[in-house]
């Protein structure tokens, strides 16, 4: 008798564990931009500025590449961005058209020219739909 109520209990708390991970799946509702911020020559730009615009709230979130280069925004609501990097003594670089969907993930590696400060660099482009994208070097740099 105090096996089966044992048995029951795991059971019980087996299953909880199992769903609750199904459940807490079903509740994400934001994306992640992250990226590295290099130079022409491919060398990592710490402290670059990263600014990430939801194209249609105007809502967007500044964050600073790392040490290694890298940035990250979590938590970011669906939609299309843009991205815009900026470090003293290079050009802008703006990426547009960035579509983030529900848990996805996308990879935007941003490449900043030698330039004044008052420059900047526009891409535009529509991305495929996909889980999970990345954003790298364009053709012909």
């Amino acid at each position: 008798m105090k096996r089966e109520v044992i048995t029951r209990r795991l059971t019980g708390f087996l299953l909880f564990v199992m769903f609750s991970g199904v459940l807490a799946q079903a509740q994400v509702t934001t994306g992640t931009v992250s990226g590295t911020v290099t130079d022409a020559s491919g060398a990592v730009l710490p402290g670059a500025k990263i600014v990430i615009l939801n194209e249609g709230t105007g809502v967007s979130r500044a964050v600073t590449a790392d040490a290694s280069g890298r940035y990250t925004a979590p938590s970011l609501g669906v939609g299309k961005y843009r991205v815009t990097a900026s470090a003293e003594g290079f050009q802008s670089q703006v990426r547009t058209g960035i579509e983030l969907t529900v848990g996805g993930s996308v990879v935007v590696d941003l490449k900043l020219a030698v330039g004044s400060v008052t420059q900047s660099v526009e891409v535009t482009g529509e991305a495929a739909l996909v889980h999970h994208r990345i954003y790298g070097q364009l053709p012909g740099e």
